[in-house]
């Protein structure tokens, strides 16, 4: 049986979308009047570009992996398909954290694959388990962002992962009775 990280899902604070609206906000409102207008500066647009640039940095970065307070990583183990959740230690999460430590926090998602399951079955089962965690109340205010699993999932033969997670935990156990005999 191998426990080999299938995909992560990352959990942010915010959308993408609201995420880039409040950065643009903070942006217009830090940024000097002179350069608000087009009237330019010391060098114009390069000068606001530069300005705008670290105004974003200053704000918090880029969305992807700067902003997420956590994961979801999905695994196959025997036949069984899992989930386990990763969460920032941060007493309070703001968009531009000075260091950045992710502890475990359960394994709160566990499908159960039947030997007559299709792929798609499963992967249909998965997304369901997936979108139910993503709705529980200590995850709900975040956003689960699903898009590697939308992506990747239809396309996976999550059957003969299943069936490889099986295999090889038979194998290991037969490995294993033979070196205690």
């Amino acid at each position: 049986m191998y426990k080999e990280p299938l995909l992560e899902l990352a959990i942010y604070s915010y959308s993408e979308r609201e995420y880039l609206d409040r950065c643009e906000r903070y942006v217009q409102a830090h940024l000097p009047l002179r350069l608000r207008g087009g009237a330019g500066g010391p060098g114009s647009s390069g000068f606001e570009a530069a300005v705008r640039e670290r105004l974003i940095d200053r704000f918090g970065g880029t969305w992807d992996y700067n902003q997420a307070v956590g994961w979801l990583r999905l695994y196959v183990l025997g036949n069984q398909l899992r989930g386990t959740y990763w969460f920032t230690t941060a007493k309070r999460i703001r968009t531009n954290p000075l260091r950045k430590r992710f502890e475990w926090h359960g394994s709160p998602l566990e499908v159960g694959v039947s030997d007559t399951q299709q792929s798609d079955e499963i992967f249909e089962e998965l997304l369901s388990e997936v979108r139910r965690f993503s709705q529980e109340d200590h995850i709900k205010p975040r956003y689960v962002d699903l898009r590697p699993l939308l992506l990747l999932g239809p396309f996976i033969d999550w059957r003969a992962l299943v069936d490889a997670s099986i295999d090889a935990g038979l194998k290991g156990l037969h490995a294993n009775a033979g070196a205690t005999r």
